[in-house]
């Protein structure tokens, strides 16, 4: 069957506008379906560069935040640099050990963070990693004392630090590519008594760990400059050197066997204590090195060699006017006796010393107006008339000096027998009060 024409054309018209409404009811699902889908990423804050200490562990952590969802996966990837296990795998937080170096090392790790709808995010952070010396002062141990990391090539202190109550050390985090480190240690004490003198070692970067600080160390190191080889080629021919030098076995050193003990050459100590004792003795092992002929002299003098004696007055004392103070003093010597003892008074009001020449002496505490603080040095001598001497600082407390009352009895009185007598009196005590009175009959007949 024919249709007429607009028919044809109305049919065709309505079939095309149902068609366009269709489409644009479907491209408005699509637009709400990919709205309701749209997800933000992760948030890392993560910093993008650290520094660390070889052989110390080292700690990553990042904050992850997603105001849409939760995070699902954590991934660290290691990107580059010395290879690592890596704890804490699946977390924002991990953790490794940092490999020993030789000279500054690099590591970047990536994490990768993804959330429960998919999306996910990535950050990186580069570590740095840095050799460390470390090592114990012996001498034998030295407390407290003062160690610098110094440049051989600048001469130049690059770090300071300072030996723990076990006598160790350590420097961190050295931005140096040297491969010689020159350690030098001043003050600190040994066995409680003051270390005046100075130490030195030389270490490879392959010995940075075990860089101890000994008198065979500074020997070495001396000998090793006075010769104008401060680059030490073979440590085992100079230990040797010095071992045939000093006719003894230096092997137990710890500087030589890098272990925690130390070597019974007490003498060393004088030697370093005293500049010019330490570069003499230094020459004459390099005397006995190129000529062979002075071995004697050398062992004479290292066994002659008087350790000062040390002395103790005692601690500081409070004394209470008028009483008996005593001092009581000791004395002691590493290497021989102690002959004499010797107290005297070196500030404050003079006063008499009993038994000044011992150990123990004493004193009466002044009458004084204020408090006032007396001091008393003891010098002590061993047999080969090396002194040392100490002070105590003896307060006497002015406080607890009392003055008398004064006391006013009237004038005389002249009276008849069988008469009744009246005595009045009266007592002042200008730092304190009366607390009782008394009268008592001092001549005539008794009533």
């Amino acid at each position: 069957m024919n249709l007429p024409y607009h028919k044809i054309f109305t049919s065709l018209l309505l079939s095309i506008l149902m068609l366009t409404s269709l489409g644009c009811g479907s491209e408005s699902a699509n637009e709400t379906t990919n709205t309701k889908q749209k997800n933000t990423p992760p948030v890392i804050t993560l910093a993008p560069q650290m520094n660390a200490t070889e052989a110390t562990e080292v700690i990553i952590k990042a904050n992850v935040t997603d105001s849409e969802s939760t995070i699902d996966k954590y991934e660290w990837i290691q990107l580059s640099g010395l290879e690592v296990d890596i704890r804490g795998q699946g977390t924002a937080e991990i953790d490794f050990d940092a490999p020993k170096v030789s000279s500054n090392e690099t590591m970047v790790f990536k994490l990768i963070a993804t959330d429960t709808e998919g999306a996910n995010s990535s950050s990186s952070i580069t570590v740095s990693i840095y050799p460390s010396i470390s090592g114990i002062a012996v001498d034998d141990i030295v407390i407290n004392a003062t160690v610098e990391h110094i440049s051989l090539l600048t001469n130049t202190s690059m770090q300071t630090v300072f030996t723990d109550e076990d006598g160790k050390f350590s420097f961190n985090q050295l931005d140096t590519l040297e491969q010689r480190f020159l350690i030098k240690l001043s003050g600190g004490k040994v066995n409680g008594v003051d270390f005046t003198g100075v130490m030195y070692a030389i270490c490879d970067v392959d010995e940075r760990n075990s860089c101890h600080v000994t008198p065979i160390s500074t020997l070495i190191k001396e000998y090793a400059q006075s010769k104008q080889q401060l680059l030490i080629g073979n440590k085992i021919d100079w230990i040797n050197e010095l071992s045939l030098a000093l006719n003894t076995n230096l092997q137990n050193d710890p500087f030589i066997t890098y272990q925690e003990t130390s070597i019974d050459l007490t003498a060393i100590r004088t030697f370093i204590n005293n500049g010019e004792g330490l570069n003499l003795w230094v020459a004459k092992i390099l005397t006995f090195i190129e000529n062979n002929d002075n071995q004697n002299d050398i062992l004479a003098w290292f066994n002659s060699t008087n350790l000062l004696p040390t002395s103790n007055a005692g601690n500081d004392l409070i004394a209470q006017t008028g009483s008996e103070v005593i001092l009581i003093g000791t004395g002691s010597d590493a290497d021989g006796t102690i002959i004499s003892y010797q107290w005297h008074q070196t500030s404050g009001n003079n006063i008499s010393l009993t038994d000044a020449d011992s150990a123990t002496a004493t004193f009466i505490a002044p009458t004084l107006p204020t408090n006032e603080t007396l001091t008393f040095e003891l010098i002590v001598t061993d047999n080969n008339q090396a002194t040392a001497s100490d002070s105590i600082n003896i307060t006497v407390d002015a406080a607890a000096v009392n003055t008398p009352p004064t006391v006013t009895v009237g004038a005389d009185q002249i009276t008849t027998g069988g008469a009744t007598i009246s005595l009045s009196g009266q007592a002042v005590d200008i730092d304190g009060t009366i607390e009782s009175y008394q009268w008592q009959q001092t001549s005539g007949s008794n009533v």
